[in-house]
């Protein structure tokens, strides 16, 4: 199955939603709040009606690794967002 692959974190399911995986939640938080951001910025440059201009498979391979590879940074961006909430719209807690 797809999900044997242990690089497959993210599965999009037709007429479904997504399947996001991670290692805790503030690891699965961030996958699909990037997965996201990437999607709306893919739409957004679709708009324009411009050739799309991809990153080299090198560019792509280096960015995907740092994101992997940067210790505690899910964990570090789920707390962040949590303060701005705590802060903002504290009444999500009622």
């Amino acid at each position: 199955t797809l999900l044997s692959d242990p690089k497959v974190k993210i599965m999009i399911m037709g007429n479904h939603g997504l399947l996001v995986l991670g290692d805790n939640v503030a690891d699965t938080f961030n996958r699909l709040y990037y997965f996201e951001r990437a999607a709306e910025n893919y739409i957004r440059a679709l708009q324009t009606g411009q050739p799309l201009r991809a990153l080299s498979a090198e560019i792509a391979e280096k960015a995907a690794y740092e994101q992997e590879n940067y210790p505690g940074q899910a964990e570090r961006h789920f707390s962040d967002l949590k303060e701005i909430l705590d802060r903002d719209e504290s009444d999500y807690r009622e």
